[in-house]
């Protein structure tokens, strides 16, 4: 299959869902053992790689591709999220985060992308969040008393409208 034909297959899978936007925890490959690829839905031969990974949506079963699938997976899934999801901007701190990390009423996806992001313990960071992600750490920033955290956010759906 030519590359525009996957990314035709592909781009709608990611945005109804069948093929995670989130990025991979964790990544691997392997022989196949004659798995369907989740992106083309066709069968991997016995002398193909399989690339495999963990997403950050844990009840999802790994992610299972062709290398080429996953590449085109990749970076369309990029390419959306840049498109249709706020990004928190510097200004929002390593000990803030570990604040909203702390709260026991927070979803499991703030969470997971919270922790997800990494860090040092002086640093900033910067996730890709969805709307709804940010509009709930926001809400949870303001409860808090987390002004530079509810300001960069409250910023960053701003400029969605």
């Amino acid at each position: 299959m030519d590359q525009e034909s996957l990314r035709l297959l592909i781009r709608p899978k990611i945005q109804d869902g069948r093929l995670p936007h989130d990025g991979i925890k964790r990544v691997w490959s392997s022989p196949s053992d004659g798995e369907t690829c989740d992106a083309c839905d066709t069968v991997l031969s016995k002398d193909q790689l399989v690339m495999e990974g963990v997403t950050l949506d844990l009840g999802r079963r790994p992610l299972q591709l062709h290398v080429r699938c996953f590449q085109v997976w990749d970076h369309e899934r990029r390419a959306i999220s840049h498109v249709t999801e706020p990004t928190i901007s510097s200004g929002f701190s390593f000990k803030d985060r570990a604040t909203l990390i702390a709260q026991n009423d927070l979803s499991s996806v703030a969470r997971e992308a919270l922790e997800f992001q990494g860090g040092e313990l002086t640093s900033h960071f910067e996730a890709t969040l969805t709307k709804q992600v940010a509009e709930e750490l926001l809400a949870k920033c303001t409860e808090l008393g987390l002004w530079v955290g509810a300001m960069a956010l409250r910023a960053e759906l701003m400029r969605l409208k």
